[in-house]
């Protein structure tokens, strides 16, 4: 007899089209506790994508559970700039599944896994960037935070990572890291500028302004030719490059 999702753990069910309330998540106080469970998790991560690919029956590629490196570990539970709740990682171990750029296909299989992702007892909250995109940048992804329960021994938990990408999205992506990389480093130049050189100023303003638009471009433009822009929800109120954006299937 197959396993059902719930015999993976359980977390209380999210309302709503876009919920990111870590504030639930269990707290560890240091990397050594992380490490100690990551040889229960990483298994237990790709066990729980494989049901889901199985159970769905859809056509999405999942790569190896990972767990985060000890040093960026350290990193995120140490900076209160980089975590909010400095004792808690909600992505030590984490997995992410692309569904290929096969057509409106692919639309309606990224559909059926972000809806059964946001339905699932396992589910602690996710954050649906397809339904709604990043305004400034045009990004779209899937993100949510799922507890796991070590079947083994019930007192185990971890809450991990799933991040769900389109291939038309991902293609882009190395392009999008370096326009995002240009406008941060002119944005640094400029903080120097300021005080005392107004029109160099407003020059790299008016660039980094390019840029940033170069990659809302980028994002939208793989978008809409994948057919991703159905999937925006209206209440968005996302303005996209190119025309027939906010559509619902």
């Amino acid at each position: 007899m197959g396993k059902t999702s719930t015999q993976y753990g359980k977390a209380s069910q999210i309302p709503g089209q876009s919920n990111w309330n870590t504030s639930q998540n269990m707290v560890f106080g240091t990397v050594a506790e992380y490490i100690e469970l990551q040889s229960t998790f990483v298994p237990l991560l790709n066990a729980y994508a494989t049901f889901i690919k199985d159970k769905l029956d859809v056509d999405i590629k999942f790569g190896p559970a990972l767990a985060k490196a000890e040093s960026s570990a350290d990193r995120k539970l140490l900076d209160a700039s980089i975590n909010q709740t400095p004792s808690r990682i909600n992505d030590f171990v984490r997995i992410k599944g692309t569904i290929p750029n096969t057509g409106s296909g692919s639309v309606d299989d990224l559909l059926t896994v972000k809806e059964y992702i946001k339905q699932a007892a396992e589910t602690l909250g996710y954050k649906d960037r397809f339904e709604f995109p990043e305004p400034e940048t045009g990004f779209r992804d899937f993100k949510a935070h799922v507890v796991l329960t070590d079947p083994d021994d019930s007192s185990k938990t971890m809450t991990v990572e799933m991040l769900f990408e389109h291939e038309a999205m991902e293609a882009v992506n190395k392009s999008s890291a370096e326009l995002r990389g240009m406008e941060r480093r002119l944005r640094e130049e400029d903080s120097g500028l300021k005080a005392n050189y107004s029109k160099a100023s407003t020059r790299i303003t008016i660039a980094r302004e390019g840029l940033r638009n170069a990659r809302k471009d980028l994002h939208d433009t793989a978008a809409y030719n994948a057919g991703l822009d159905n999937l925006i929800n209206p209440a968005s109120h996302y303005i996209s490059s190119h025309d027939g954006i906010g559509k619902t299937m």
